[in-house]
């Protein structure tokens, strides 16, 4: 998207100002994340090696680590976005997603990007920071339960087209 830019320093100022401004408040991060240029005219075997998106989580979310060392409450991060879909402004011209949609399938295949297999190490690597701190309720194995049905469901074949929802 000719409109975004990769400005993690602008991040982290965003959430501290956010911190300081309203008093701590505890955040969740809920829409973060880019397109790769090039990806949707991309062959798929190059548009699954997505670099780029991979380079901006890191860069976002090492800003964002950065803020919670600076004494931001930050308590959720959800990435933008798990699958390729349909952006308001710019249609099917963008892919925003951690996982390859096949528009052209009837079942809208799934296929994981470099991205969603790195993203799924830091969340592992940082489960224990982020989901079982003090506001979380539910036991690691109830979460585990939870994640395990997210990947089954995410894979799961076929999905409905809009016309059959």
């Amino acid at each position: 998207s000719p409109w975004l830019q990769m400005v993690p320093d602008g991040f982290k100022d965003a959430i501290l100002w956010n911190s300081h401004r309203y008093g701590k408040p505890a955040m969740y991060i809920t829409e973060n994340g880019c397109d790769v240029p090039g990806e949707s005219a991309a062959p798929l075997k190059e548009a699954l090696q997505d670099g780029f998106r991979i380079s901006y989580y890191q860069r976002y979310l090492g800003a964002m680590q950065q803020a919670k060392a600076l004494g931001a409450d930050v308590r959720g991060y959800f990435a933008w976005s798990l699958l390729d879909n349909f952006e308001w402004s710019d249609g099917y011209n963008f892919r925003f997603g951690l996982t390859y949609v096949d528009y052209d399938s009837p079942a809208r295949t799934r296929i994981p990007k470099e991205s969603s297999r790195w993203y799924g190490k830091y969340v592992a690597a940082s489960r224990g920071q982020i989901y079982y701190g003090r506001h979380y309720r539910h036991s690691p194995t109830e979460k585990r339960n939870w994640l395990q049905y997210l990947m089954e469901a995410l894979y799961r074949q076929p999905w409905p087209s809009i016309a059959e929802l």
